[in-house]
């Protein structure tokens, strides 16, 4: 009597192994879409790094902090790709998900991206930093920044100066508005931690001298947070003479001088990032005023207020309108007197 013997191959079909069987044929299709589209994508990721790195060679004898960061995106761009493809390659399920979630984590950092706007803090320790670029950089540099910086929760890009503002409070700790004509964006990242804007412990430092000695001047930030102009002024004269203060260099840079010298004037920053200076004193009162454009660095003259005068206060209202009250005259008369511009 003879027995029967099977012959058939013994097939490992384990879930250590590839699904590639026949009877899988809708996952071999997705697995072949994955291998084109990681392929495209790893293609693009060489050709970004070859553009950066040439790019560099081209421009400039030295690494800038931006094209470190340009080359090292495409650098992790390509490990992240071939990784993929090799997943793709040798299709495993629970490695593929992994695998297809780590891209998701940068959307659950970054929340929103307010465009036209910029960010106002309720707390004066609420700043982290400032880094001003040269260059051609982006707003995902600012991203990066913040991203890499514990305490960050919130971001000002200001796309002309390439500005970045970094803030420890969230979005909802402050107050996001209209940055005007000015081009900035606020950017909100997504923290467990909450806002952290309590203030730390505080000292005095020296920092570098002004160009110039004055007194009886005034001083103003400018609409991007990072530079302090200071106009006017007393030595031995009324000062014409005007300075900035780069806070991310220390340093101070002499800028186009007044029409105008005085002090005892009041300076004003308008919603458009003009800086408006009012009245003063120069042996008299002073009735005129005058525009800085901080894009050009120079003053213009612009209507006299109708009563000169000195010691006056200057307020600006919520529609833009500028307030002038108040002061002493030529005759050393308080003026109860006030003016609209």
């Amino acid at each position: 009597m003879r027995e029967d013997v099977d012959t058939t191959d013994t097939v490992d079909i384990s879930s250590d192994h590839p699904l590639i069987r026949p009877n899988h044929f809708e996952i071999e299709q997705i697995r072949q879409f994955l291998l084109i589209l990681l392929g495209i994508c790893l293609a693009f990721a060489v050709v970004y790094l070859i553009m950066s790195t040439v790019g560099w060679a081209i421009t400039t004898s030295s690494y800038g902090k931006d094209e470190r960061l340009q080359i090292f995106e495409a650098i992790v761009s390509i490990l992240f790709y071939g990784f993929g493809l090799l997943v793709a390659k040798n299709y495993k399920q629970k490695v593929l998900m992994i695998y297809l979630l780590i891209p998701l984590m940068n959307a659950i950092t970054v929340s929103q991206i307010h465009r036209s706007s910029i960010y106002k803090t309720n707390s004066s320790c609420a700043s982290v930093s400032n880094i001003t670029w040269s260059g051609d950089v982006s707003i995902q540099s600012c991203i990066w920044e913040c991203t890499h910086q514990e305490q960050c929760q919130t971001v000002v890009y200001y796309h002309d100066n390439k500005t970045c503002l970094l803030f420890r409070g969230d979005c909802q700790s402050g107050e996001i508005v209209s940055s005007g004509n000015i081009r900035a964006s606020v950017i909100c990242h997504r923290r467990n931690q909450g806002s952290n804007n309590q203030c730390p412990t505080r000292k005095w430092v020296m920092t570098k001298n002004m160009n110039v000695l004055r007194h009886q001047h005034t001083a103003s930030i400018l609409y991007d947070g990072t530079a302090v102009l200071v106009a006017g002024g007393y030595h031995s004269s009324s000062l014409k003479s005007v300075e900035l203060y780069n806070s991310s260099t220390n340093s101070w840079t002499v800028t186009g001088s007044m029409n105008t010298g005085r002090h005892k004037h009041t300076a004003s920053v308008l919603s458009n990032g003009t800086l408006l200076v009012v009245g003063g004193y120069n042996g008299n009162c002073i009735n005129s005023a005058e525009l800085y454009d901080a894009s050009k660095g120079n003053w213009s003259m612009i209507e006299n207020m109708v009563v000169a005068r000195r010691f006056h206060t200057t307020s600006i209202l919520s529609n833009g309108i500028v307030l002038v009250a108040g002061g002493q005259g030529n005759n050393s008369d308080a003026l109860n007197s006030s003016e609209l511009y």
